[in-house]
């Protein structure tokens, strides 16, 4: 298949957990349609190249009269040796957890912790991150609502 002119694009890969949106407390988090969510409706999200080896960002370049083969061959492969399995792993509520943890999502990290029965991880994540950012209004707010805070 020939293209008319050049394309650049990258995979973007998200986890979307439907009992999150209740205990986040989220009016206005968008709730997915019936195709279910787009990537930047996802709790959790990761670029392709981020989960490669290289962990640096990875763009595919699609060029002007050239068949897409080669580039279809690669971008399979790093779906099927990193993708999928960074999907599958975020089917696991606490591998979540520590991953959104680790990537300064307080909300959801400490949501997930409340998910997996463990609300002193959640009020543990929620008062580190208050003590390095104290004007994080909603934060504080969202977690006294939820009784994360004494």
């Amino acid at each position: 298949m020939q293209f008319a002119g050049g394309a650049e694009f990258t995979l973007n890969l998200g986890a979307f957990y439907p009992e999150l949106n209740e205990v986040m407390q989220r009016g206005s988090w968008t709730n997915p349609g019936a195709s279910g969510p787009t990537e930047a409706l996802c709790h959790i999200r990761a670029r392709i190249g981020r989960l490669m080896p290289s962990q640096s960002d990875v763009w595919w370049e699609l060029q002007a009269g050239s068949p897409p083969s080669a580039v279809a061959t690669e971008v399979m492969e790093a779906l099927m040796d990193f993708g999928l399995p960074w999907l599958r792993g975020m089917g696991d509520l606490e591998a979540a957890r520590h991953l959104a943890e680790g990537s300064g999502r307080v909300v959801e990290a400490a949501s997930l912790a409340i998910l997996v029965g463990k609300r002193d991880a959640a009020r543990r994540v929620v008062a580190d991150f208050l003590s390095k950012k104290p004007e994080a209004t909603g934060v504080r707010v969202w977690a006294q609502q939820l009784g994360l805070l004494e």
